[in-house]
């Protein structure tokens, strides 16, 4: 799922004489968005946008409020007026999260592009742009980004864990396996990392660390059916029948019931 940061403007000083009553009311609203009360703030936007109407960052919080409003053309719209006033990553980024969540997904891919030509080192950014490449099976674009994410973040979590699902998906195994060791090597507790090093360490007959993987999936997560199951193919394969029954009844009983052919065949 993507992680999303809003990137948002924060309190407003300095305006000119004219336009203090419109920082008075995006200041007052800003401070009820942040306690999400979006209506009142609502109120506060639209007075602020009222007195001075190229308040630039008063259309991007209006269009942040509406969106959590569920009001997403009213958004787009606040978005899109924003950036006619003046160009902005922030705005571009935000609009480009709102286009995927309505799912016009190559309408983001351009707006993060646009963000990144005003922000070329936002690791955040590059990282989102990869993340809609993959919702679109550019798999070469999502390797780009990742690359580039990475080399601008050595410790970009989400990054290497994407970037290793696209090179499986690419049939590059190996360098698979080497982006989620890297990820454990960050976050020792990613379920997912193990249990996918662990399913090509198998198809690798690499299955003595297929298990060690296996295990350590349901040391994390014990109700993890599917890794007591692929556990158990994997002893199969090692000529240890006996503790892969044992697993595929661990798999049954945690609700995968896949497993129910192979508890009867080989729990004898």
């Amino acid at each position: 799922m993507l992680r999303y940061i809003v990137l948002l403007a924060l309190s407003v000083y300095g305006l000119n004489a004219g336009a203090q009553s419109a920082e008075t009311e995006y200041n007052l609203g800003l401070g009820k968005f942040r306690n999400k009360d979006y209506n009142v703030a609502m109120a506060h936007f639209n007075v602020a946008i009222k007195l001075d109407s190229t308040f630039v960052e008063t259309y991007g919080i209006r269009a942040e409020t509406k969106k959590n409003l569920s009001d997403y053309k009213g958004a787009m719209a606040d978005y899109t007026h924003a950036l006619a006033i003046s160009k902005s990553a922030n705005n571009y980024f935000n609009r480009g999260h709102l286009k995927y969540l309505l799912k016009d997904y190559n309408g983001a891919i351009t707006d993060f592009t646009e963000a990144t030509k005003l922000d070329p080192d936002n690791e955040m950014i590059i990282y989102t742009r990869g993340f809609i490449y993959s919702l679109l099976k550019n798999n070469n674009a999502v390797l780009a980004d990742m690359n580039r994410a990475i080399t601008l973040n050595k410790d970009y979590k989400e990054a290497y864990y994407l970037r290793a699902n696209c090179k499986r998906e690419m049939g590059d195994k190996i360098g698979a396996i080497a982006d989620y060791s890297s990820l454990i090597d960050l976050d020792p507790n990613s379920e997912n990392a193990y249990f996918n090093r662990g399913m090509l360490f198998g198809q690798n007959k690499n299955y003595e660390q297929a298990v060690k993987d296996f295990k350590r999936v349901t040391t994390i997560n014990p109700k993890n059916a599917k890794a007591y199951y692929n556990s158990g193919m994997a002893y199969l394969q090692l000529k240890q029948q006996t503790v892969a029954c044992d697993q595929f009844k661990l798999a049954l009983s945690n609700g995968f019931k896949d497993a129910q052919p192979l508890v009867t065949k080989y729990c004898k």
